[in-house]
């Protein structure tokens, strides 16, 4: 008879995963290893097996939620150029935000966590980072595919990408039925991509 018995990095991937869904659902304020457990139908000792604390475990599920972000930036298009790339990673940052908005507004609740929590695990830095170390390279590559040497800060322009980001959810989750928003977002957009192109946005 085969054993039903789970490996530990089984077991720890659903706990991850239990994670994320209190976080979405709740928001992660919410979490405790209890509930946690109960999600996953673990104990709680097998939690504190695991994860060696609350941090810890938050921590492990925001490292999953950015690396999910690769399934984005595998459909963004670098060999087309810079405005086909950003503006691809835009339409489906918008669409995700539209179709599942209560995981935007976990991820917004985990940056208000970290920072109102110092010893949040070095959360405070990863999120941002995390964004930065992903798209960084893809944007530039897309730049240097459209225009060979252009100076380009990336990672100070995924930094104005992410400020249009924030603000444009925040708005978008609290009237979501307003269209003023995506039609904001899409001009800011726009805006960021011409103001590295040399090209001047149409009001």
């Amino acid at each position: 008879m085969a054993s039903s018995r789970v490996s530990l990095d089984e077991r720890r991937e659903q706990l991850i995963a239990a994670t994320i869904s209190v976080m979405q659902e709740q928001g992660v304020q919410s979490i405790t290893l209890r509930n946690v457990a109960q999600r996953a139908n673990a104990s709680l000792a097998t939690v504190h097996y695991c994860f060696e604390n609350k941090d810890a475990l938050i921590h492990a599920a925001v490292v999953r939620w950015l690396e999910n972000m690769v399934s984005y930036t595998t459909n963004i298009p670098t060999g087309a150029g810079f405005r086909a790339a950003v503006h691809s990673f835009a339409e489906l940052y918008w669409a995700d935000l539209e179709r599942t908005p209560n995981d935007v507004l976990a991820q917004i609740e985990l940056v208000l966590w970290a920072a109102r929590n110092e010893d949040s695990g070095g959360l405070r830095s990863l999120v941002y980072t995390g964004y930065e170390d992903e798209l960084s390279e893809i944007f530039a590559a897309a730049l240097e595919n459209e225009s060979p040497g252009r100076d380009f800060d990336s990672r100070g322009f995924v930094r104005r990408l992410l400020t249009v980001f924030d603000g444009c959810s925040l708005q978008f989750l609290l009237q979501p039925e307003l269209p003023i928003h995506r039609e904001n977002y899409f001009f800011l957009i726009a805006t960021l991509i011409d103001s590295v192109l040399g090209e001047r946005a149409k009001v």
